[in-house]
């Protein structure tokens, strides 16, 4: 194992009209980097989502 730690990333779960995705948000992304992710995926998948859950990790 090398010396570097590795970030882990948010994981960030969208239910939409048509679709239910989940991604992942670098540790240290912003509410505006997150507003912006699931505008970009509502324009592709009926509108703005429906429900959000966001896992930040430990």
């Amino acid at each position: 194992m090398s010396g570097t730690t590795r970030q882990q990333a948010s994981r960030v779960t969208a239910i939409f009209e048509k679709a239910a995705l989940a991604f992942n948000l670098p540790r240290n992304a912003t509410l505006e980097e997150l507003a912006t992710e699931l505008g970009a995926l509502g324009e592709r998948y009926g509108g703005p989502p429906l429900y959000v859950d966001v896992r930040l990790p430990a």
